[in-house]
């Protein structure tokens, strides 16, 4: 699951400097909703992802709130406990 928000994090965080900014967002607004979330209001959206109202995003902040939404970049890769033998744990 993190991996995928890194991922999507990564995809909005455009200067690579590991912070997303209202502008990064913003940008990202069509990408995000084909991730299943509403941002016909990108404000609202926007406040909610930045958590503490410092006006940068950081990763965790990006995780609550991605988790909140439900936020899925693809359905036809994500991998569930049940979809990984035991064997594959186990690997050293």
């Amino acid at each position: 699951m993190y991996y995928e928000y890194w991922i999507a994090f990564s995809m909005i965080d455009t200067d690579g400097d590991r912070r997303i900014t209202f502008e990064e967002f913003s940008q990202a607004a069509p990408s995000i909703k084909k991730w299943g979330i509403n941002m016909s209001d990108i404000k609202r959206q926007w406040s909610e992802c930045d958590a503490d109202g410092f006006g940068k995003v950081l990763f965790d902040e990006f995780c609550n709130w991605a988790i909140k939404k439900s936020l899925d970049l693809d359905d036809d890769d994500d991998v569930t406990d049940s979809d990984i033998e035991v064997n594959q744990i186990n690997r050293v």
